[in-house]
């Protein structure tokens, strides 16, 4: 069943805002000593479209400035009371708060839209799901795959699973975009209220199909879990083969039995698929999981660890009294021959889970905020009764669950009333000074907090903020550029706002979480670089060489590319052999260097061939070692026979037919 909160932020407003100006932080928290940077705030209405809820702003240049278009959904509902009467709209804006194009959708959007090159020729394309609104009655759920220029390339609809309405189940989850075989072409992956997780290639075919049905269960496209999925899906690769695996969170209701056998229990599922859809884990939580997985190398070890949040289905259904939670797990079981729900496959990282006050729906994001080259976990958790007291918090965590200085914290709004917080945290450096701000809205503002836990700006916008800010420069002028979406009041009725909030000084520094989910293609991962990995252009040379040729030396090229992932090392020397005569002079150029991931390098090897007997001689080995520039231990070495022939050469040239 469709689970999310029991109260909607049903604030009232009848304001109506252009440009506000300069706009400076209200103040930190009391005790802060900081200079905030000043921003200037700007709305605009979508044309007929409903308010923005839950999609958060993806940033990606569909045009190819270099510069970041701004891409966002809308839903077809007022919070006006008005019901859900509006058009739902895939938008994209530039910069300069212009509308770039804007196309009608059949459902509302509570997703991000993510963007991706999926066919490989150089233009990005868009991928949005629909659905996702427990108060539309008509989810009319699909996944749509739009060009750059906004024209749909396809789509696919969700299953009309519960209630059967003629209508398909909707998907709040964000598709992630991955490219699970290293092909270097991009899947998409989501999931959906239809109780089913989905990959898809580019052109529209479904990769999974009829995965884990119950007997007699139409055999359709994706993985069943029997539960609605929420949450969004995380890719990574953790065990370094080149495959990535797929890590999503999913709803589980008690009193039923699995395909497998399994009586299920009131929860949440964790699961770990590798790219065909086998469940490398499912790992079972007391809580549903709505909350969308963050994927990183938390203590600089080498290994990939999985930190996630819940939700609060479950806590509110047993009276609020289970205890929250915010989970890390170690990764390094997940290929074991443990049974994939063992809950040792996927086992606690050291120093968690850590508890919270309130259960949440926001998604963790990850960033070294205190640079000392390990990742804290950051996440907001919030009451679903919106207004009590500290009704929302935010914490950060170090790597080893231990609690960030000045964290948590129960953030204000303007008039210092509390209340939930539903966004997912985004991390910049907003203001240029080497330090990173956590960045996350609730009820009708926007704040930036220092990493010590002090508020540095509170950016008003009008009416409900919910989903995450993106962070980024959207007009090529160094500043930073904050964008959310919202909903405004004009004449009592609610439209889709989007907010721009440009910083009026300082300049814009790293971004390592700088969007819900981090990156345009939402794949949630502060992923390790693939190892280095040099290849030489073939597997051997020979080299010809006329004897009666008068110049004495005699040359080939080969070609070396890293086709890994991280910067390598490389050398390269020959092992010589026996020769019938003395052994010739070789040399080569360059002995060595470096190569960054994707970066080829020829090298020429020289023979000197004077003194050499007529005929074939092995000139020995020409090794190729390389080692990672991150992990020395990832190392290897090619081995290219050098062989040469030395003696008289026929020239055979083809016939041509002259008048």
């Amino acid at each position: 069943m469709n689970r999310i909160r029991s109260t909607l932020l049903t604030l009232c407003c009848a304001l109506s805002l252009a440009t506000l100006g300069p706009s400076a932080a209200l103040g930190a928290e009391e005790g802060a000593d900081v200079v905030p940077t000043t921003f200037t705030s700007t709305s605009l209405q979508i044309p007929s479209a409903g308010i923005i809820q839950f999609s958060s702003p993806t940033l990606a240049d569909l045009t190819g400035d270099d510069i970041p278009e701004i891409i966002i959904g809308t839903t077809r509902g007022s919070d006006a009371g008005l019901g859900r009467g509006y058009t739902p709209f895939l938008v994209t804006l530039r910069g300069n708060n212009q509308i770039l194009w804007q196309r009608e959708l059949t459902g509302p959007v509570n997703s991000s839209p993510s963007v991706g090159d999926l066919d490989g020729d150089g233009a990005p394309e868009i991928v949005v799901t629909t659905g996702g609104d427990v108060e539309d009655t008509k989810q009319d759920g699909a996944l749509y795959v739009f060009d750059k220029n906004g024209n749909e390339r396809w789509h696919v609809e969700m299953a009309d699973h519960y209630p059967r309405d003629g209508y398909g189940e909707g998907a709040f989850s964000t598709p992630a975009l991955c490219d699970l075989e290293g092909d270097g072409r991009l899947e998409i992956i989501w999931g959906g209220w239809d109780q089913r997780i989905y990959v898809y290639d580019a052109d529209g075919t479904a990769r999974w199909f009829g995965l884990n049905r119950p007997p007699n269960f139409p055999v359709d496209p994706g993985y069943y879990n029997a539960d609605t999925i929420w949450s969004s899906p995380a890719c990574a690769d953790l065990n370094a083969d080149g495959l990535k695996e797929i890590v999503i969170g999913a709803d589980i209701t008690g009193g039923g039995t699995l395909p497998d056998g399994t009586r299920t229990k009131d929860g949440g599922f964790l699961y770990v698929f590798d790219k065909d859809g086998n469940a490398l884990v499912r790992r079972f939580l007391p809580e549903a999981i709505y909350s969308s997985p963050a994927i990183g190398d938390l203590n600089n070890d080498g290994r990939m660890e999985i930190a996630v949040g819940t939700g609060w289905f479950w806590w509110n259904a047993h009276g609020r009294k289970d205890q929250p939670y915010v989970y890390v797990f170690d990764t390094s079981q997940v290929f074991s021959g443990l049974p994939y729900a063992d809950e040792n496959k996927l086992p606690f990282f050291p120093g968690w889970p850590q508890k919270t006050a309130l259960p949440g729906f926001s998604s963790p994001a990850l960033a070294d905020l205190d640079q000392d080259g390990t990742l804290e976990v950051i996440i907001g958790a919030g009451n679903p009764l919106i207004y009590d007291n500290n009704a929302g918090m935010i914490y950060v965590w170090k790597h080893n669950g231990q609690l960030m200085p000045g964290w948590p914290v129960a953030p204000k709004n303007e008039s210092g009333g509390d209340s939930t917080i539903w966004s997912s945290p985004t991390v910049a450096d907003v203001d240029g000074d080497g330090s990173m701000e956590i960045l996350f809205s609730m009820v009708w503002d926007v704040h930036i907090y220092n990493a010590d836990g002090q508020r540095q700006n509170l950016l008003k916008g009008y009416y409900t903020v919910s989903s995450s800010p993106a962070i980024g420069d959207t007009n090529g002028d160094g500043l930073t550029d904050i964008w959310i979406g919202s909903s405004n009041a004009v004449a009592g009725q609610q439209f889709g706002y989007v907010w721009h909030y440009s910083a009026n000084e300082g300049t814009l520094g790293e971004t390592p979480w700088p969007m819900f989910h981090r990156t345009a293609a939402h794949d949630g991962c502060i992923c390790l670089n693939a190892p280095a990995k040099v290849e030489a252009g073939q597997d051997a040379i020979l080299v010809l060489k006329d004897i009666n040729d008068s110049h004495s030396t005699g040359s080939a090229i080969l070609h070396l590319m890293n086709k890994g992932g991280s910067k390598a090392f490389w050398g390269a020397q020959l092992s010589a052999a026996q020769v019938a005569t003395s052994a010739p002079n070789v040399t080569i150029q360059p002995e060595q260097g470096t190569l960054a991931p994707k970066q080829g390098v020829d090298i020429t090897i020289s023979i000197d061939f004077s003194g050499l007997e007529e005929g074939i001689h092995d000139l020995g080995t020409l090794k190729i070692t390389s080692t990672d520039e991150v992990n020395s231990a990832q190392s290897s070495v090619l081995s290219v026979p050098l062989r040469v022939y030395y003696g008289p050469l026929t020239r055979t040239f083809l016939p041509t037919v002259q008048r």
